[in-house]
């Protein structure tokens, strides 16, 4: 999980969200950008590696959503295999005592590695991430200090 600790001088706050708010939407935008360019620019879909686009659904599918009250920002793919490439998947084997399927006939687990795009669109943007929210922040306090 991402963890953001934000210091702010020592004032008698008194906060507006407008630009936090402002700065959530931004934030999802760059975040959903850079998903869709690792997807867009992966040449191989090898395990840990973004995925290939190939007729560019999943990079497509990428939407940013800000919360009804504006305290946060949510970056989702609608595809429903895009959580199975993010964390990979285990499927398949037929039935578990016999590893054969209803014809009688062997079968083996499918695996899935992992192949990461919105965690590592998170990890490599947030630098820019805390910058944005550390200016938002400050332009949002008014008041005088303690």
């Amino acid at each position: 999980m991402f963890k953001l600790d934000i210091e702010v001088p020592a004032y008698a706050i008194v906060y507006g969200k407008r630009d936090l708010r402002k700065a959530l939407r931004a934030i999802g935008a760059i975040v959903a950008r850079k998903a869709r360019s690792l997807i867009r620019s992966s040449k191989e879909s090898k395990p840990g590696l973004p995925p290939v686009s190939r007729t560019g659904a999943l990079a497509s599918s990428i939407k940013v959503r800000p919360s009804k009250t504006g305290d946060s920002v949510s970056v989702k793919d609608t595809k429903f295999y895009a959580l199975f490439l993010e964390k990979g998947a285990v499927g398949g084997g037929g039935r578990k005592r016999t590893g054969r399927n209803k014809r009688g006939t062997p079968t083996t687990k499918r695996v899935l590695e992992p192949r990461p795009f919105l965690s590592v669109a998170l990890e490599q943007t947030q630098a820019m991430i805390r910058a944005k929210l550390e200016q938002a922040v400050q332009n949002s306090i008014t008041g005088g200090t303690k």
